[in-house]
């Protein structure tokens, strides 16, 4: 049996903003120094080409979870990490602690994927103790579509 595959696309909103301040406030910078003392453009260019790499990279979380693999990748697909489905345990529904941020984390127990909000789901392996956690603005969606693939890996097995 095979399943639909299941795609969610989150925009880090903040993380947007914060660049695009953090880009204007470089911009107002550069202009207003250029009138007394003019900044040369190998000094300012590398900043705003850090900051722009930055926001490619970084700008967008998309899971796709399908009959095998948990595709986790952000921003335009540079960095990525890959689940397989019959190596998981558990799936859970969970909310992080405020304190474990934003991005590609270490946590205790493992690492933590996420773009936005507190809301994940949490996986755990069949071969080790270590435990991955996938944000989520739907996070009871997410565990759903993930166990049913768990349980028909499982049956297939049996």
């Amino acid at each position: 049996m095979a399943f639909l595959e299941y795609h969610e696309k989150q925009y880090g909103r903040v993380f947007i903003g914060f660049m695009v301040f953090a880009f204007v406030v470089t911009l107002i910078t550069i202009l207003s120094a250029s009138r007394s003392n003019p900044i040369p453009l190998q000094a300012w260019l590398p900043v705003t080409l850090v900051l722009g790499v930055i926001v490619l990279l970084f700008y967008k979380m998309e899971t796709l979870v399908t009959d095998r693999q948990i595709v986790i990748s952000f921003g335009v697909g540079l960095i990525r990490k890959k689940i397989d489905i019959d190596r998981l345990a558990t799936v859970v529904p969970v909310k992080n602690k405020w304190y474990f941020g934003w991005g590609i984390r270490v946590i205790p127990r493992g690492m933590m994927y996420n773009i936005q909000g507190l809301y994940a789901v949490e996986v755990t392996y069949l071969d080790s103790k270590r435990i991955t956690r996938i944000g989520s603005s739907d996070s009871e969606r997410l565990a759903l579509e993930i166990q049913k693939r768990i349980d028909h890996h499982l049956k297939r097995q049996s």
